[in-house]
């Protein structure tokens, strides 16, 4: 899922505990954020040739994909 997928995330709180462990396995480790840090700094064209793209290798290395994988989890824990 890309960061636009995950922002609109339709939380069911009757599958509460199936959401937080399909969320968790989308969290981005280290070694992915560091590789779509220097994929976008090696090619940084792209930010004009394929710019979205761009925008979610960017949204991965600076690590805002996991920033909101983890309010989402919050949101189901704090409303169901």
């Amino acid at each position: 899922m890309n960061h636009g997928d995950i922002a609109q995330f339709q939380i069911d709180c009757s599958k509460k505990e199936q959401q937080i462990r399909f969320l968790q396995s989308l969290r981005q480790g280290r070694d992915d954020q560091l590789w779509a840090w220097t994929q976008n700094y090696v090619l940084g064209y792209k930010v004009y040739t394929e710019p979205e793209v761009y925008r979610e290798r960017q949204a991965i290395g600076s690590g805002y994909t996991n920033w909101q994988i983890n309010q989402q989890i919050m949101m189901i824990v704090r409303n169901c």
